[in-house]
């Protein structure tokens, strides 16, 4: 029923505006007809008659919001039908604002906070001052988000809201996370300091960013490819993007390792035995005949019966510990940004990946064994032994390999002021 009298309406309408004119126009011999704004204004207001028949209803109250400059803030507007001649308006059980015929108004206006959930309670009263009608609602403005200081993510992260605002020197970090951020009014605030944005120093007042600039790889999200996603209605302002790689740690020196390891430079298994000790033996020969009586005549002689042995070489020593490899750095990151209003946006993006990790030194070569000691000389008449020579030092360690730099990511820009720099 409501669909069929509405077309008649129209049709009405159409026909007034067709045949008739107003009475204060008699004088007038040029007919005014109603501008097809007029009609559909028209139309609407029979409809709210039809629609508040003495209630209100969900249908018939109508909050809308409308975006202030400030972040964060919106101006709340609630409207409901002219046929009520009085409304009581209760926002958040705050004291109650009347309407009456006297200051004619069909709607309530007040700023409120972005996202926060406003209690509205509207009660309609009749003309004699009869409560007719109540309704109760429950609102929230559109989200806002505003990057006003330092943030480092800790997980892959979507931002979806109605506006985004950045301020001069806030930064986000996305640390190999993902981020997505996905908003219908994008709005870099402009920033005092005009500096250019072209050298690692000036990566600090980038407003994202993947790494700090000589940070090193500490984890395996350091080795993820962190995607940038940004999509916008409309922009405004310029934005400064670091896409920069973690660099790679250095590879352990082999000393280091041994250190580690408990491996020691000195290996007593290296060193040469000690020479067998000498030995004497007494003999008596005979030394003629006693003068006096004629009798034969001995003497007693220690003789060398068993020379010392010298001690034995020391063995060569070990090999020095190879050094460990570099790792490679990490990846920039990649960007991609959308934004189809972008007459005021510009952007600005620094590429440069990790920085390949060095390789270790490896470690010197372990001491040779010692030469082994020489065997005792027991005394005269055998001769001495010598010393063994000390083993020659091990050959050094392989130094470890430096690993590779970090790959640079794709960038797909959608905006058409856009300046790359690759460090």
């Amino acid at each position: 029923m409501r669909s069929f009298s509405t077309v008649a309406i129209v049709i009405a309408l159409c026909m007034n505006a067709c045949s008739f004119k107003k009475d204060d126009a008699k004088n007038d011999s040029t007919p005014k007809d109603n501008s097809p704004a007029d009609v559909v204004e028209t139309i609407q207001k029979e409809q709210e008659k039809q629609a508040f028949e003495g209630q209100l209803t969900e249908k018939n109250v109508v909050v809308t919001f409308e975006e202030l400059s400030e972040p964060m803030l919106y101006k709340m507007r609630i409207a409901w039908p002219e046929q009520v001649k009085r409304m009581q308006v209760i926002i958040n059980k705050k004291t109650p604002v009347i309407y009456t015929s006297v200051n004619s108004a069909h709607s309530h206006e007040e700023p409120v906070w972005s996202s926060k959930e406003q209690e509205i309670e509207l009660i309609a009263y009749d003309s004699l001052g009869a409560p007719v009608s109540s309704l109760a609602l429950k609102e929230k403005a559109p989200l806002d988000y505003v990057l006003g200081t330092d943030i480092n993510l800790t997980q892959d992260t979507v931002i979806d809201v109605n506006r985004f605002f950045i301020f001069p020197k806030a930064q986000l970090q996305t640390n190999g996370h993902h981020l997505s951020i996905r908003t219908k009014k994008l709005i870099v605030e402009p920033s005092q300091e005009q500096v250019s944005f072209s050298s690692i120093g000036s990566l600090q007042y980038a407003h994202i960013l993947t790494h700090v600039p000589s940070s090193k790889i500490s984890n395996d999200t350091d080795y993820r490819e962190s995607a940038i996603t940004i999509q916008a209605d409309k922009a405004t302002g310029l934005l400064r993007i670091g896409l920069i790689g973690a660099d790679g740690i250095d590879g352990l020196s082999g000393d280091a390792i041994e250190k580690d390891l408990g491996i020691s430079k000195t290996n007593a298994e290296k060193d040469g035995a000690n020479g067998e000790n000498g030995t004497l033996k007494s003999k008596v020969i005979p030394n003629g005949f006693n003068a006096i009586d004629g009798s034969p005549r001995d003497r007693e002689v220690s003789i060398c019966e068993k020379a010392p042995s010298n001690g034995k070489d020391g063995k060569p020593g070990n090999q020095g510990h190879s050094g460990e490899n570099g790792r490679n750095g990490g990846p920039t990151g990649s960007l991609s940004i959308f934004v189809n209003e972008q007459e005021d946006f510009a952007v600005e993006v620094i590429q440069r990946p990790g920085q390949p990790g060095k390789g270790g030194l490896g470690a010197s070569g372990h001491n040779g064994g010692r030469g082994g000691k020489p065997g005792l000389n027991p005394g005269h008449p055998c001769a001495s032994a010598q010393k063994g020579a000390d083993g020659p030092q091990g050959p050094k360690g392989s130094d470890g390999i430096d690993g590779q730099p970090g790959k640079v990511g794709d960038i797909l820009p959608g905006v058409k002021r856009i300046k790359v720099i690759q460090l």
